[in-house]
């Protein structure tokens, strides 16, 4: 039996979000079995890769990632959004290639709504952005119950502007 907990990490793409990521990289008790990025507080192109380079200097290449077509209704100014382009241009980064991580072709949330209900454990989701795909995976009106009664617990880091 597996004693780590399989988590879901959903995040916007800030330097704060990809260091979160790192260090959750880092647990010996979690089993990361997944990356969403929320389009709200970042462009998620730029937090795509910087998310791609740091799985795979992590040597985490084996954990997919998707981007969700759900953007916020109140963005974040263009300056806090470009984080992500920051922290790929950095000289490690630079050289870091990122071929090897598979991004899914599919919608965050429908994903999410997909992986959460058919894992074979309860499932951690971990946020530190909005909780847009999660809450649209929940409102499926076909899955929705049976993502909530796969979801363990939710950890959301929650903000104020």
């Amino acid at each position: 039996m597996n004693s780590k907990k399989a988590v879901i990490f959903d995040h916007d793409g800030g330097i704060d979000d990809l260091l979160s990521l790192l260090l959750l990289l880092r647990l010996p008790n979690i089993e990361v079995i997944g990356v969403s990025i929320t389009p709200a507080d970042c462009y998620p192109d730029d937090a795509l890769i910087s998310t791609k380079k740091i799985l795979t200097l992590s040597g985490n290449t084996h954990i997919p990632v998707c981007v969700g077509n759900i953007t916020g209704p109140n963005p974040f100014p263009p300056e806090w959004r470009a984080q992500p382009k920051i922290c790929h241009a950095m000289p490690l980064m630079l050289r870091t290639p990122n071929d090897d991580v598979t991004v899914v072709n599919e919608c965050a949330h429908q994903w999410m709504r997909h992986v959460i209900a058919s894992h074979p454990s309860n499932v951690t989701v971990i946020m530190t952005g909005p909780a847009t795909n999660l809450v649209a995976a929940i409102n499926c009106p076909e899955k929705g119950a049976q993502v909530k009664n796969n979801i363990d617990r939710v950890i959301w880091m929650g903000g104020g502007r």
